[in-house]
Formats: C-alpha cells, sequence, structure tokens
C-alpha cells in the first residue's frame, strides 16, 4: 500500500547561492532546480508568515518552498521545522522591494495621524 505525502507551503530566505543564513543548527545548501532533499538535523526551518520570515535575518534570495514531514522542533504558527523540503519557487531581492512594502504600509495608516507632517514624510 502506498501512502501520501502530505505537503505545505511556506518561504524562507537564503544567501545568493541558497544557502541557510545560520550555521546554529547546520546550514544547509538547498537545490534550486527544485529537487525534493532530506534536510539533516531538525529539519528546515520554513517561514508561515512575515514574523517568521525575518526571525533569521536577512539574505538576498527569497525561495517558496514546498514542505514534508514536519519535525516538530518548532511548530509556533511562525515557523516549522519538516524533514523534506524542495524550492518551488525563487527571487533575488534588493532593497527596493522592501522600501515599496514600507511605502505602502505607512501609507495606509497614515489616515490615523493628524498631523499634516506625517502625510509629507511619506510624499
Amino acid at each position: 500500500m502506498m501512502t501520501r505525502m502530505t505537503r505545505y507551503h511556506g518561504y524562507k530566505l537564503l544567501t545568493a547561492g541558497g544557502r541557510s543564513l545560520s550555521e546554529a543548527h547546520g546550514a544547509v545548501q538547498y537545490d534550486l532546480t527544485g529537487a525534493w532533499q532530506e534536510i539533516p538535523g531538525d529539519g528546515a526551518y520554513v517561514a508561515l508568515d512575515v514574523p517568521g520570515l525575518l526571525r533569521g535575518g536577512w539574505g538576498p534570495r527569497l525561495v517558496e518552498l514546498e514542505f514534508a514531514d514536519p519535525t516538530g522542533v518548532v511548530d509556533d504558527g511562525s515557523v516549522v521545522t519538516a524533514r523534506r523540503a524542495r524550492v518551488v519557487r525563487a527571487a533575488m531581492l534588493d532593497a527596493w522591494p522592501w522600501v515599496r512594502v514600507a511605502i505602502y504600509a505607512a501609507r495606509s495608516v497614515a489616515h490615523l495621524a493628524s498631523d499634516p507632517s506625517v502625510a509629507a514624510a511619506i510624499a
């Protein structure tokens, strides 16, 4: 009888070359071709939201991971760990996407401030 593997999706920031940012739990060189790979140690640390994504530091390569076999070492709603992972998509980020996000966020809440200098600063 064949069992189906439950698959999930999350995100991770990596070095430009596709390696884990931290050596703390054993750095992993991720296969950027999309092949499944077994992740040693605690497994891949995968972000499920923006706070989880930024927890591990800044890396210029953003990848979307499909992952399976959660290890349970970390599972706090923002980050999970998983034994198997594959890169579904990857993009190199420069500072401008982050700047655009910050400007959008500031504009989204600017109406809450009555000080006209707030709108001027955003402009």
